[in-house]
């Protein structure tokens, strides 16, 4: 005859382990709930270059006098402040553009070849990628935008105690079918079995404590080991 407790967390595990309808141990289980969140963010950063406040007055070629573009970073030599041409003009500093670009015609580079790197301007990062260029200047200046996804997992503990605890029974008494092999001192009972009783003038269903209550069981063949203890404390 098991015993199952309702006031204890053992109520609840006897009952699920052994399949029995306990309705009075199911507000004193333990629920574990886990709450997986996931948050998605998307930021959206724009870095200015600072070469941009202090952006050259001219327009110059690459250092290297490769690539075919020209821009107005203030990153070039200091010796081409003083080179000049046969005409007196800078050789490689150049007020615009297109003067600029001009530059790379005399090597036969068509003017729509020849790229434009404003270091205060958006294109120039759209440019320095599209084109796949080693443009350090332009990085700074790209709008960057970055996902971040963050999953955040809660585990909650809930142990919900069952209200009849607080109200239980003075006696203990089988369930209601008198088939199921269990005790409990759940208020929960036929009202009518406050009247019952035996030939000796003793209540007939309820008794006084956990083990004579199985011996309502035990005289029909149940031993004491198999009946279970429900205490809705």
């Amino acid at each position: 005859c098991g015993e199952v407790d309702v006031c204890s967390s053992d109520c609840c595990t006897y009952t699920k382990d052994n399949g029995l309808p306990f309705e009075q141990c199911e507000g004193g289980c333990t629920t574990t709930t886990t709450t997986k969140t996931t948050t998605t963010t998307t930021t959206t950063t724009t870095n200015n270059d600072p070469a941009c406040e202090v952006a050259s007055k001219y327009y110059h070629p690459p250092s290297n006098l490769d690539d075919p573009y020209c821009t107005n970073s203030i990153d070039y030599p200091p010796p081409w402040d003083n080179v000049l041409d046969e005409n007196g003009n800078m050789m490689f500093l150049f007020d615009n553009i297109d003067d600029c670009c001009q530059f790379f015609a005399s090597s036969g580079v068509p003017r729509e070849i020849c790229g434009e790197v404003d270091v205060c301007s958006s294109d120039c990062c759209t440019y320095t990628k599209d084109n796949g260029l080693p443009f350090e200047q332009c990085e700074g200046g790209c709008t960057t935008t970055t996902t971040t996804k963050t999953t955040t997992t809660t585990t909650t503990t809930t142990t919900n105690n069952d209200p009849a605890c607080e109200v239980a029974s003075k006696y203990y008494h089988p369930p209601s079918n008198l088939d199921d092999p269990y005790c409990t001192n759940s208020i929960d009972y036929p009202p009518p079995w406050d009247n019952v009783l035996d030939e000796n003038g003793n209540m007939m269903f309820l008794f006084d404590n956990i083990d004579d209550c199985c011996q309502f069981f035990a005289s029909s063949g149940v031993p004491r080991e198999i009946c279970g203890e429900v205490d809705v404390c």
